[in-house]
């Protein structure tokens, strides 16, 4: 091996690249018989311009040609050596998995580069075992591997590079029938005569000839393995076929989720006797007279539609006022749970101020009022929650909660008040 084949010093590369050269140049050495006086020499000669700046800056001040190999080897090494935490590298390595398309050569390969960080020790082939039995992502295979009594590293190595060798073995494409029907058809010529067919064997030209398109979808293949075999036809309504094969000429009209109205049964005789009686004595008069019985038996179908129409409205309506009922209650039960102590009569503020009802029905001497307080031009809105005397009422205003005096003559009032 030439020393040119060494290639260029990974000086940019990672701690493990930087070891790989040193020892391919150690071996390269040994295969040369170099003295070790001519080493050093040999050493900055394969590594080049760049990485020697960079070796001569640790051997400062002493040059690097003065110095035996085996310090300007572990100059380097401690230079690119990169700190790794034990815990963190094992970590990793116990979370490796095989991925559904990566090769077992290739996960092993992993398992091997990242176990080297781990310094597992004595355990080393242990920890190798367990984790490619654990991470081999295939069920059956990490089955057959944990019923191998003393199974070892190299056991499951050797047993699944096997595995993965027989099912390629096994799975390589091989040509099928439909392959060769489909070069039948695009053998075939445009003016409609077939070339000749790959030379596969007359057995096997006769049964290619012999094989009709699919029933179900018209396809060149066995009806036995098409997926259209439980499929509905939209144009027929049959099952079995889809509607490019279809050869029926009646149209299936599909039922839809909603309930149209139906004819009654007097309705539908009329109706076929019509039909029949035209068919059979397509005359005028058989046909205007047949024409006005259908329209009354119409008419009368009509009528019968809308009285059920008026019956449903009316059924809807009085739900209308049964949820409304509900709500009412519903409404007063939510008003009993707010503290009423911060009003004059007693009664929650959202009795109040909310309840469109309990103003009319539940408070006597109760009013929505318009009236100016103090100096005001425009009107505040309150509602009046006591009488202070004949003409004299106690007003809470709406918007700031305040209570006012106001006299009737100066107050107009929304509601009858009720006494």
């Amino acid at each position: 091996m030439e020393l040119s084949n060494l290639g260029k010093f990974p000086l940019n590369g990672s701690p493990r690249e930087i070891a790989d050269y040193l020892e391919c140049f150690d071996a390269w050495c040994i295969s040369k018989n170099v003295r070790d006086d001519k080493i050093p020499a040999h050493f900055i000669t394969a590594i080049g311009l760049d990485a020697y700046s960079l070796v001569k800056n640790l051997a400062f001040p002493d040059k690097p040609i003065s110095m035996p190999y085996a310090k300007l080897r572990e100059l380097l090494i401690d230079h690119f050596h990169v700190t790794t935490f034990e815990t963190r590298e094992r970590a990793q390595f116990n979370k490796l998995v095989r991925s559904p398309n990566q090769k077992i050569r290739d996960f092993i390969l992993q398992l091997q580069i990242q176990a080297s960080k781990c310094n597992f020790g004595d355990q080393l082939h242990t920890q190798l075992r367990d984790r490619l039995i654990a991470g081999i992502n295939i069920p059956k295979l990490e089955k057959e591997l944990i019923q191998i009594p003393s199974c070892t590293f190299q056991t499951a190595k050797d047993v699944c590079i096997t595995y993965e060798d027989v099912n390629n073995e096994y799975s390589a494409p091989t040509t099928s029938m439909s392959d060769v029907m489909l070069s039948k058809v695009e053998n075939t010529s445009g003016n409609g005569k077939q070339s000749k067919l790959p030379s596969t064997g007359n057995r096997m030209q006769r049964e290619i000839k012999n094989i009709k398109p699919c029933f179900s979808c018209g396809k060149l293949h066995l009806r036995s393995t098409c997926r259209f075999r439980g499929a509905k036809c939209h144009k027929c309504g049959k099952v079995g076929h889809i509607k490019t094969v279809c050869r029926s000429s009646s149209t299936y009209v599909a039922q839809h989720s909603y309930n149209s109205p139906k004819l009654s049964s007097k309705m539908e005789s009329m109706c076929l006797s019509t039909f029949q009686n035209t068919q059979a004595n397509p005359t005028k008069t058989s046909t205007a007279s047949s024409a006005t019985q259908v329209s009354t038996v119409f008419k009368n179908e009509v009528a019968k539609l809308q009285c059920e129409l008026s019956k449903a409205r009316k059924d809807l309506n009085e739900m209308r006022e049964q949820l409304n009922k509900i709500e009412e209650l519903l409404h007063m039960h939510r008003l009993r749970l707010v503290n009423p102590e911060h009003t004059s009569t007693r009664e929650s503020p959202a009795k109040l101020f909310k309840s469109r009802i309990l103003k009319k029905h539940l408070m006597s001497t109760t009013s929505n009022v318009h009236y100016y307080k103090d100096n005001n031009y425009r009107p505040s809105v309150g509602i009046i929650l006591q009488k202070m005397g004949n003409r004299v009422v106690k007003i809470l205003d709406i918007k700031d909660h305040s209570v006012h005096n106001g006299h009737l003559d100066k107050v107009t009032i929304n509601e009858i008040i009720q006494k």
